[in-house]
């Protein structure tokens, strides 16, 4: 995902569509853990960034199913996303794009927040057996695998439209 160019419209909108499918299909699975909470997914930021740019919101054509995730491995991905995001708001905040200026809600949302240091204070101090280690990264692979095939699809729109 971090190969769109996010200072030019085209780009960000695409890299906002991958966010919106994975986050609207990871939604309904995502809990905590214990005492982490599970992070907050910043859908409604995304829908304004995408009206501003007048991009649509995407549909999934086929909606993986993310079956029955350990959480751990769902806010890991969530997290890391969120910490990658930190360093993708710096290639944002460089654009003289008035309309990307105007969609910089998801990404300014991601920047503050602490998501990343949460789950990593919260593993540190947590015991898993063995079964539920491979359940945790099983899970992982889930959520990582969702954000790839919402990457494909929209690749396959884009290749789509230059034809």
């Amino acid at each position: 995902m971090s190969r769109q160019d996010l200072t030019t419209p085209e780009g960000l909108a695409v890299y906002l569509q991958v966010n919106y499918l994975a986050l609207t299909c990871l939604e309904p699975v995502m809990a905590g853990h214990q005492d982490l909470l599970a992070p907050r997914l910043p859908l409604p930021e995304i829908r304004q960034d995408l009206s501003a740019l007048g991009a649509p919101l995407p549909q999934w054509d086929e909606r993986p199913d993310p079956g029955n995730p350990h959480p751990l491995g769902l806010i890991y991905v969530i997290s890391g996303s969120s910490l990658g995001a930190r360093f993708l708001y710096l290639q944002w905040a460089k654009t003289e794009n008035i309309s990307v200026r105007a969609a910089g809600n998801y990404l300014s949302s991601l920047k503050a927040e602490s998501d990343w240091n949460l789950f990593l204070r919260h593993t540190s101090d947590i015991e898993t057996d063995e079964a539920e280690t491979l359940q945790i990264v099983r899970s992982a692979r889930v959520g990582f695998s969702i954000f790839s095939t919402a990457c494909e699809q929209l690749n396959r729109g884009l290749l789509g439209q230059s034809e």
